[in-house]
């Protein structure tokens, strides 16, 4: 399937999962999901460390199929995993995709150093000649790799979010910038006229994740608003530096991104979902029809655009996704894995990260802690009297079942989950009391 260019990425996306502890910021390693992939010991590691390759080849493959009877506007785009997050979401080229033609070197977790270095860039410009190049990159250099805690100074009571942004940070960006202004007198040496489009990312909203709540709250820095603010500053700083660099290179355009995806179209803390790509993606389409002076295209039918930010602007349809992929065990391992840890002192879990040693059974003492505290949640939910936690499990548990769980145990797991999410709760509740839409 993973050869087979008429397989579409998202026909894929059941088969996959993120690696938990081999992601990196902004680098999401794909593999396949044990749960429903089934392989000889060989081909199962050959598939694991390369799906991020077999991606963009696929990409690549496309483009050269794209070509033989294409007349519109070619592209090469270079980027990290807002251009290339692999099979499992729909990102910014995956929509571009279908209007243009695009090649493309992205791939997720590249630093702007990567693709400095490597060369890739200028070499397929040169190659393709492309009417367009498009540039995503600074996201994993200025949280320094994985330590945004050594980015940002200690809490300090009234320090103003825009103060929090250190030497550190200061050291990350002046590099990003260079590496930028590299690349831009690059390009501007081989096509001077062809336009480069580059982006600032967006507020990110932390959600007590690895990437930004967690390194934020070991620093002190545990309150919402203020972890809010200080993602706001580091945006906003990014955005007047690149800029101000990119008003030295005629052919250069950033692209303000800022406010695209929103508050609610977030798949991760740093990844929007499909519908927030979408968002930025007809930015970048806006831009490229000025620099080109051609019509803006239509990335998609109003349709399918509403629809998937209907369904996935809701938070808890991103957790009813994410997890009825695993089965029943592997959710109860996950249950049980967070417990021992919350005991240990580690409170902090993204609430739709599924860690492998969960789905691969490897401490099968979690399996029975998970079904113990998930029953007890259930128990306790009952006591209170709060019906959320009952509208919540229902809402969870017939995707459960559907795929094969025990009903009960199905209704314990989704009521575990969902009482760990306010968000969720909310929207659920909103969802419950909401009046049924006139059939037609």
């Amino acid at each position: 399937m993973l050869l087979d260019l008429e397989v579409p990425d998202e026909a894929l996306r059941p088969y996959l999962i993120v690696g938990g502890n081999d992601s990196g910021p902004f680098r999401p390693i794909v593999k396949a999901n044990p749960a429903r992939v089934t392989a000889p010991e060989t081909e199962a590691a050959i598939a694991l460390a390369s799906l991020n390759g077999i991606a963009r080849w696929r990409r690549q493959q496309r483009y050269r199929r794209k070509l033989r009877s294409w007349t519109g506007l070619r592209i090469v785009s270079e980027g990290d995993s807002w251009f290339q997050y692999p099979f499992l979401l729909t990102d910014v080229v995956d929509w571009l995709s279908e209007p243009y033609a695009i090649y493309s070197l992205d791939a997720a977790g590249d630093l702007l150093s990567d693709m400095v270095q490597q060369g890739e860039l200028v070499t397929a410009v040169v190659q393709e000649k492309p009417h367009v190049v498009l540039l995503s990159g600074g996201g994993n250099d200025l949280l320094g790799g994985s330590h945004l805690s050594q980015a940002v100074l200690a809490f300090e009571a009234g320090r103003p979010a825009r103060n929090y942004l250190g030497q550190s940070f200061k050291l990350n960006l002046d590099a990003a910038l260079a590496n930028y202004k590299q690349l831009f007198s690059r390009l501007a040496e081989v096509a001077p006229r062809t336009p480069i489009l580059c982006h600032v990312y967006d507020y990110a909203a932390p959600a007590r994740g690895r990437w930004l709540g967690q390194p934020l709250a070991t620093v002190g820095i545990a309150d919402p608003a203020l972890q809010r603010e200080i993602v706001r500053a580091i945006v906003d700083r990014f955005h007047a530096e690149l800029t101000a660099l990119a008003s030295g290179f005629p052919q250069v355009r950033v692209i303000d991104t800022r406010g695209a995806v929103g508050d609610t179209r977030w798949h991760d803390e740093l990844h929007p979902n499909d519908a927030g790509f979408a968002a930025v993606a007809g930015l970048f389409a806006a831009e490229i029809a000025r620099a080109t002076a051609t019509d803006v295209p239509k990335l998609a039918t109003e349709a399918s655009v509403e629809g998937a930010a209907i369904g996935a602007t809701d938070e808890v349809e991103r957790l009813l996704d994410r997890l009825a992929i695993f089965p029943d065990d592997a959710l109860l391992h996950e249950i049980g894995r967070r417990e021992v840890l919350a005991r240990a002192g580690n409170l902090q879990h993204d609430p739709v990260t599924v860690f492998p040693s969960s789905v691969a059974g490897t401490f099968p003492e979690f399996r029975d802690e998970g079904l113990r505290v998930a029953t007890e949640a259930v128990a306790a939910s009952g006591a209170r009297g709060a019906a959320s936690s009952t509208v919540l499990a229902h809402r969870l548990s017939p995707v459960l079942v559907s795929r094969g769980a025990r009903e009960d145990q199905a209704m314990l797991i989704a009521a575990w989950f969902l009482r760990r999410s306010p968000a969720e709760v909310e929207a659920l509740r909103r969802h419950a009391t909401a009046p049924p839409e006139p059939s037609l």
